[in-house]
C-alpha cells in the first residue's frame, strides 16, 4: 500500500492586540495593498511582527466578515434610542462581536 504523508498546514494565531491592529491599519488602507504604501505597509508589518503576506491574507480573508460586522454595529447605534450611551453600547457590542475568534485569546 502507498501512504501519502500530509502534513499539517500551519496557521498563524494572532494576538488580541495584533487583531486590533490590523482591523484599523486595513480599514485606512481600504482593505487593499496599494503600491506606494509598500514601506508603510512592511513598517506596519515590523512593527506588529506579522509578515507582510500574513497580513495581506488575513485582509483577503476578513474583508467581507468585519465590513459585514461593522455595518451592522453601525446600523445598532444608528437606530439606538439612548444616544449618551452610544460609547457604553460600542465598548459592549464591539470587542465581542469583531474579536469573536479562538485565535485572539493569547
Amino acid at each position: 500500500m502507498n501512504f501519502v504523508m500530509r502534513y499539517k498546514k500551519f496557521s498563524t494565531k494572532f494576538t488580541h492586540e495584533q487583531r486590533k491592529k490590523m482591523l484599523d491599519f486595513a480599514m485606512i488602507l481600504g482593505w487593499k495593498i496599494k503600491n506606494n504604501y509598500e514601506n508603510v505597509v512592511e513598517e506596519f508589518c515590523n512593527e506588529i511582527a506579522v509578515k507582510r503576506h500574513v497580513f495581506n491574507v488575513w485582509m483577503y480573508k476578513n474583508k467581507h466578515t468585519m465590513e459585514k460586522r461593522i455595518n451592522w454595529l453601525m446600523n445598532v447605534l444608528i437606530n439606538w434610542k439612548n444616544k449618551r450611551n452610544v460609547f457604553n453600547v460600542l465598548v459592549t457590542i464591539c470587542n465581542p462581536i469583531i474579536f469573536s475568534n479562538d485565535e485572539c485569546s493569547g
